[in-house]
């Protein structure tokens, strides 16, 4: 059962792929999408729970990037393996000091491992799913 105010979890969530949370003040429809981008965090199923609720709380409160979203327990044919994934998109990957207030605000919630930054450009020219592409950057 949910608790009050836990809203949709993603290990029970099996209806849709992806669980979606805007920033306060965003209009989708202004975001650029080729200038977008996103940190990936690659969590085992068992740790995407916890995990997603620091990122969307964060996300609603406006203190992280101008969205969210996090992959479910819907198995989706799309996935390279068992992990589960939060993106935290930012409005402009050329904003280097944005990118990088978003990590640091992601590493004060915890998320200290190692993890990738993507371009959306590239994701939608599909260079990420060819054999080689690497992440845009990494940060530790």
């Amino acid at each position: 059962l949910l608790q009050a105010g836990e809203g949709v979890v993603p290990s029970r969530t099996t209806q849709m792929y992806w669980i979606v949370q805007d920033a306060p003040d965003v209009e989708p429809e202004a975001v650029d999408d080729e200038q977008a981008g996103k940190w990936l965090i690659f969590l085992e199923p068992d740790r995407v729970d916890e995990a997603w609720k620091k990122v969307r709380d964060e996300t609603c409160r406006g203190g992280l990037g101008i969205s969210a979203r996090v992959s479910t327990a819907k198995p989706n044919p799309e996935s390279r393996d068992e992990r589960k994934v939060i993106y935290v998109y930012t409005r402009d990957w050329e904003d280097e000091a944005d990118v990088m207030r978003v990590r640091e605000r992601l590493r004060e919630l915890g998320f200290t491992d190692r993890i990738g930054y993507k371009r959306n450009i590239e994701t939608y020219r599909g260079e990420y799913s060819r054999k080689g592409k690497r992440v845009t950057y990494y940060s530790a």
